[in-house]
């Protein structure tokens, strides 16, 4: 009697995992993302908390009114997995100088920190 309850609960579990629901307290093919930008540099950053594993990235920084101008060049950017740093990462400006595009081939398979400060 105690198998059945154990057995539907395995199969509710398995159609949500092959459904892609987000509900479960488990994340399978994700990783963290946390951000380390200049202060007073960006506006208020509504970034993606969690990436696909082994996926490119793509994210808009845009600065703050003061501080449109600037170029990517003026600034040291860095992701790193706690492992190793110097993933590939490419930067361009945005529009008329009013932000920062960066885009990340390969997120990998780790947790990751991006890091905009300036040089």
């Amino acid at each position: 009697m105690k198998k059945k309850p154990l057995l539907l609960i395995a199969v509710v579990a398995l159609a949500l995992l092959l459904a892609g629901c987000g509900q479960l307290p488990i994340s399978i093919g994700t990783i963290n993302v946390q951000y380390e930008l200049e202060a007073g540099m960006f506006v208020a950053p509504s970034y993606a908390k969690k990436l696909q594993k082994n996926k490119p990235f793509e994210g808009a920084f845009w600065f703050v009114e003061g501080e449109r101008g600037r170029e990517a060049e003026e600034f040291q950017i860095k992701v790193s997995d706690g492992g190793r740093d110097g993933r590939e990462v490419k930067a361009y400006e945005l529009g008329n100088r009013e932000g920062i595009f960066l885009y990340i081939p390969d997120v990998g398979s780790k947790d990751i920190t991006i890091s905009i400060k300036l040089k």
